[in-house]
């Protein structure tokens, strides 16, 4: 398990090494002995990119922290459905289709899907077939944008 104290080191650490890589940092996780890092850049991530940036955070890691540190490090793209954690990644998706998911029911719902519009005052509304939920960034415990592609899978499922 990553101490407090230390997951701030690794996080300090990718933070300084991924623009010498030529990507950008999209968000990092850590949690236990797991340190999963997305990155981003305007062409598109490739798995040259994933192998390149995972080799040179390890080699920094070993650097700074020594053999000892015991963890699992993965390096990925956030993907088409890609994952929104901040208001950056919010408003980045404004006019988008996304699905939220709360942290408690509203209206007897914990998931909506919708497109994204950002309001003022730390909140988003979502408008779907003309109906429109106004939420506070506090009320999500998830967020993603999603694809046409999952949408159309998803229409089959259901």
């Amino acid at each position: 398990m990553i101490m407090p104290a230390k997951k701030e080191g690794v996080e300090s650490l990718i933070r300084r090494v991924l623009p010498l890589s030529g990507v950008k940092l999209y968000h990092v996780q850590i949690t236990g002995g797991q340190v999963r890092v997305l990155i981003d850049k305007e062409q598109g991530v490739t798995i040259d990119d994933c192998v390149r940036v995972s080799r040179s955070i390890e080699r920094s890691l070993k650097e700074k922290m020594g053999d000892n540190f015991p963890f699992d490090l993965e390096v990925s793209s956030p993907g088409i459905d890609r994952p929104l954690f901040t208001e950056e990644h919010f408003r980045a998706a404004a006019g988008k289709p996304v699905r939220v998911k709360l942290f408690a029911p509203r209206e007897g719902k914990r998931v909506y899907e919708g497109t994204l519009h950002i309001g003022s005052e730390g909140r988003i509304a979502l408008v779907a077939d003309k109906n429109k939920i106004t939420l506070s960034y506090g009320e999500i415990a998830t967020a993603s944008l999603i694809s046409p592609r999952t949408r159309s899978v998803n229409r089959n499922v259901r």
